[in-house]
C-alpha cells in the first residue's frame, strides 16, 4: 500500500514521456491479486488517498466503493452522458443561420466522447 501511495504521489517523476494525443499523460498501474476480496481491500486502501482514476475490472466485487469504480458502472455512466448530450442537442436545434459556437463545441466534445466510449 505504501509503495502505491509513493508512486501515485510522485507520478510526475515517472510518468513523463507518454502523450496519447490529448495532451494528458496516462500510464496506469495494474494491480493483480489472488482473490477478489484482496483486490477490493487493496483498491479501497488506494481509494482513501487517491479517489479518482480507479477502474476495477471484473464484476465480483462485494465492496460498494469498488462497485462504483467498476468498468461496467463507468461504462453505464458514460452511456448516460451520451444519451443526455444527444437529447440536449436534439431539443435545442441550431438557429436557421447555422450552428452557434456553443453547439459546435458540444458536438466536438460529444463526438470525442463517442469515439472513446465502448458501445
Amino acid at each position: 500500500m505504501q509503495i502505491a501511495n509513493v508512486l501515485l504521489h510522485n507520478k510526475e517523476k515517472w510518468d513523463t514521456d507518454r502523450d496519447p494525443g490529448d495532451g494528458a499523460k496516462h500510464r496506469p498501474i495494474l494491480v493483480v491479486c489472488y482473490t477478489n476480496h484482496a483486490l477490493d481491500q487493496f483498491l479501497e486502501g488506494i481509494h482513501q488517498f487517491h479517489p479518482k482514476g480507479i477502474v476495477r475490472v471484473g464484476g465480483r466485487s462485494q465492496s460498494e466503493t469498488m462497485k462504483a469504480c467498476s468498468l461496467s458502472q463507468l461504462k453505464h455512466e458514460m452511456h448516460e452522458v451520451r444519451v443526455h448530450i444527444q437529447n440536449s442537442l436534439g431539443k435545442h436545434p441550431p438557429p436557421a443561420g447555422g450552428e452557434r459556437k456553443s453547439h459546435k463545441k458540444v458536438r466536438g466534445y460529444s463526438s470525442d466522447i463517442f469515439k472513446r466510449t465502448p458501445k
